[in-house]
């Protein structure tokens, strides 16, 4: 394969299979109480991920099965977790873990949602910080208000 330019930056082809290294450099770590309380941001950021996974990955198109906890998103708190929404965690009679489509056309779930599992493993845990923009917006819920920024915490259960 010839070489390809990419935003101007010219790289040589690699065979299919070739072994990668890649050499990364933590360049910032975001803190709950560091992210925006408004409503309107688009920043989505993984707040903690205390396990990652090594089984299938979560790609797009694949099928995934996610056990979960929401909370309503609040800065004052030491974790950024303000009041409890929605869980299918622990919960009895046992309930099936949450099934969609990453990537999926329509979606099945909110937008925050897609991105807090995409590129996850089975087996991985982590904290999500969702803004209203990426969640549900300006439809209100029972449990959720209008314009609520999110954290979910997610366990990644299953690859289809």
């Amino acid at each position: 394969r010839p070489a390809q330019t990419v935003q101007g930056f010219s790289y040589a082809a690699l065979p299919a299979n070739s072994p990668l290294v890649y050499e990364l450099r933590l360049v910032s770590v975001i803190k709950p109480d560091q992210l925006p309380n408004q409503p309107g941001g688009t920043t989505f950021a993984i707040v903690n991920e205390p396990v990652v996974g090594t089984g299938a990955a979560a790609t797009a198109g694949k099928t995934v099965g996610i056990r979960y906890t929401g909370w309503l998103y609040d800065r004052t708190a030491v974790d950024g977790k303000g009041k409890q929404f929605d869980t299918n965690v622990n919960l009895t009679p046992a309930v099936n873990p949450l099934s969609f489509v990453i990537d999926g056309s329509p979606l099945g779930v909110a937008q925050g949602f897609n991105l807090g599992v995409k590129d996850m493993k089975v087996g991985g845990q982590r904290t999500v910080y969702v803004p209203a923009t990426l969640g549900y917006g300006s439809t209100a819920s029972a449990k959720i208000p209008a314009n609520s920024n999110l954290i979910i915490d997610i366990e990644l259960v299953s690859v289809n």
